[in-house]
């Protein structure tokens, strides 16, 4: 039975912004910082978890399963996505899934919140971010749809209908549940289809 979490114990801690896009960029033009190892998220500089073994094989799955499910092209793997205005200058997400629009062409840059129709994360030891922060920057974006997959705990969190800074909606699913997307009803998978791994 899929259980149903409180989204405001899940809502990330308030950080004052410390770190701009543009101070990045210059701390890594002058060799201060090495940015491919870090993730900028309200203003903080997040170590990027290794992508290990487990987490690379989770992802591809995920991804496999996406493609399958809308096509090639609006699957998109471990790039990053522009967030709203409010949040732009000071937070550089790059989740490890996404699916996109029809409309969305990668020429134009990175995808922005209205050309996003679900974004993935794969947790395995990342879920304080992924459940919180992550979380709270994706809901203000108002993508409609954020899954985490979380291999050690053995489940997947959904979040649905984001408000402000949070989604209403957060239901986790064990891997024997089925679960489906809002863009693809009636496309079921088992959640520990994903989970093989760890």
């Amino acid at each position: 039975m899929p259980v149903v979490l409180d989204p405001l114990e899940l809502v990330g801690e308030d950080t004052k912004p410390r770190l701009t896009r543009e101070e990045c960029a210059a701390l890594g033009r002058a060799g201060s910082i090495d940015l491919e190892r870090f993730e900028l998220l309200e203003g903080s500089l997040i170590p990027k978890m290794s992508k290990g073994h487990w987490h690379s094989m989770t992802v591809d799955e995920l991804v496999r399963w996406l493609r399958r499910v809308h096509g090639y092209d609006c699957v998109k793997q471990e790039i990053a996505i522009d967030p709203v205005p409010g949040d732009f200058s000071t937070s550089d997400p790059e989740p490890d899934a996404i699916v996109t629009t029809s409309d969305y062409d990668r020429r134009s840059g990175p995808p922005r919140p209205r050309q996003i129709r679900f974004v993935g994360e794969v947790a395995y030891s990342s879920q304080r971010i992924d459940l919180g922060l992550k979380a709270g920057l994706y809901a203000r974006s108002e993508i409609p749809e954020y899954w985490v997959l979380d291999i050690t705990g053995r489940r997947i969190v959904i979040h649905r209908d984001p408000v402000d800074d949070h989604y209403r909606s957060i239901v986790e699913y064990g891997e024997d549940e089925r679960v489906e997307m809002l863009s693809a009803p009636g496309q079921e998978v088992r959640a520990g289809d994903f989970l093989i791994f760890g």
